[in-house]
């Protein structure tokens, strides 16, 4: 476990806090990104997931919690356009059982937009396997077209040289030229 610190802000409103202890797979692959994109790219499914809980559980009319609730599927992402509906259960990514929210992330997280993955969901108690390909979350491309978009203003700065050190109790803004 690596403590590296995060501030987590999300538009929902879930997960707004500080994070702590970052898996170090999670930490390497968001160093790659930066080195060889500048930003952290992630995979995007587009769902909004709850652990099943005993509440859960009754609603469903099932005696084990397996799986993950699948809440809320937003518009024009790649889960609405699979046909992933609210109230399914996903039970596995790409071959891997998830019973947690977390577990569907970080197997998100740690792919692509463009890559393939294969869900197994129930749907009213009928077992579904849906192939999609992850998409990129619309706010991370509007910010990283920004970014773009202010690269190609071409302002150029300088790079800074130090200055002098000031006298002690003088103001910044009454401080002599450099020589």
């Amino acid at each position: 476990v690596v403590g590296i610190n995060t501030a987590i802000s999300t538009r929902t409103g879930y997960f707004i806090g500080y994070g702590l202890a970052v898996p170090i797979d999670l930490a390497r692959k968001a160093m790659s990104d930066i080195l060889e994109h500048g930003r952290v790219v992630r995979g995007y499914l587009g769902v909004d997931m709850l652990e099943i809980d005993q509440d859960l559980m009754d609603r469903l009319g099932v005696d084990t919690p397996r799986g993950v609730y699948l809440d809320s599927i937003h518009t024009n992402t790649p889960a609405n356009s699979s046909g992933i509906l609210r109230g399914d259960v996903l039970l596995a990514v790409d071959g891997e059982e998830v019973n947690h929210p977390n577990e569907v992330q970080i197997v998100v997280y740690n792919r692509r937009p463009g890559d393939a993955l294969t869900l197994s969901i129930t749907r009213q108690g009928e077992k579904r396997e849906i192939s999609l390909i992850l998409g990129e979350r619309a706010e991370d491309f509007r910010r990283e077209m920004g970014r773009r978009r202010i690269d190609d203003l071409g302002l150029t700065l300088p790079p800074l040289t130090p200055a002098p050190p000031l006298a002690p109790g003088r103001p910044l803004d009454i401080a002599p030229p450099p020589d």
